[in-house]
């Protein structure tokens, strides 16, 4: 009797062996080299997240992928796709029979697992660039090319004038 007991204990004190190494949420760091305070969103289906870069963020593990878009005036948006993975915590199931904790394991996502470190390439917007120094430099810049909302007038002569009008 007092043996099954330690099993059963063993076994429960067990269950969940990754989420005993690891829990369900993980710091990433997210860094965009040489381009400083760049806004950075974070998204699973599940969670959306946002940084200025270079930090550290706290997300939940998942087995979907991590999507990362960052954007700064005067480069162009970036993307990169961070692939979710397995970690080996997930093996230490096999001292305890394996299928409970890996069913506990898998539930917590304390098995997924992301880069520590993310980092996105950003390319600099010439344009973008040059358009702004010739506004600083007080150079001419290209105008805006605004649509007129109203249509133009025509050159038909009215039929009445203002004055004729009101001699009814």
């Amino acid at each position: 009797m007092r043996r099954s007991l330690l099993s059963v204990l063993a076994v429960l004190v067990l269950a969940g062996c990754g989420t005993m190494t690891s829990n369900s949420y993980q710091m990433v760091r997210v860094e965009t080299p040489g381009v400083l305070g760049a806004d950075c969103k974070l998204e699973t289906p599940a969670n959306q997240y946002r940084a200025l870069t270079p930090s550290s963020i706290q997300v939940e593990r998942s087995h979907h992928n991590l999507k990362v878009v960052c954007e700064k005036a005067n480069y162009h948006p970036a993307m990169v796709e961070i692939v979710s993975h397995m970690t080996a915590k997930n093996f230490l199931n096999f001292s305890n029979g394996f299928i409970p904790g890996a069913i506990y394991d898998a539930a917590s996502h304390s098995v997924y697992s992301y880069p520590d470190v993310i980092s996105v390439t950003m390319e600099m917007d010439e344009t973008a660039v040059e358009k702004e120094r010739k506004a600083v430099m007080g150079e001419p810049v290209e105008p805006l090319q605004l649509k007129n909302p109203y249509p133009p007038l025509s050159n038909v002569p009215a039929e009445k004038s203002f004055t004729q009008s009101l001699k009814k």
